[in-house]
């Protein structure tokens, strides 16, 4: 619980495209987590919201650089796993940092202690 992984896209310099990922299981309800999710993007005039599905705990954002997709699962009644990702291409900065960002700002708010994987 707690712990983030990260995937990111191996052949981003061969192909030009590729994918950065970042995920975390959380010990909350998942429509409280996709709620914080929510309301952190409403508050912060950096991002836009580009595409809502409430039941779906479905979110898409854009800083207007990079457009990124959060999903809130729910794996039991006080378990969810939030997911995050975002597309990369070369020649624009990396959404690693905005990802991963991301990511923890919802488990502050949500006062889940959260961890980045050593692997």
């Amino acid at each position: 619980m707690g712990v983030v992984n990260r995937l990111v896209s191996p052949v981003l310099e061969k192909q030009g495209q590729g994918y950065d990922v970042a995920t975390v299981l959380l010990e909350a309800d998942a429509d409280k987590v996709y709620g914080t999710a929510v309301d952190l993007l409403k508050g912060n005039s950096r991002f836009a919201i580009t595409h809502r599905d409430d039941p779906g705990r479905m979110v898409e954002f854009t800083d207007g650089k990079t457009l990124v997709g959060l999903k809130v699962s729910r794996i039991e009644d006080k378990v969810s796993q939030l997911l995050i990702g975002s597309t990369v291409t070369t020649g624009t900065p990396s959404s690693t940092p905005l990802v991963v960002d991301k990511v923890f700002q919802v488990c502050e708010k949500m006062g889940v202690q959260c961890t980045l994987a050593k692997d």
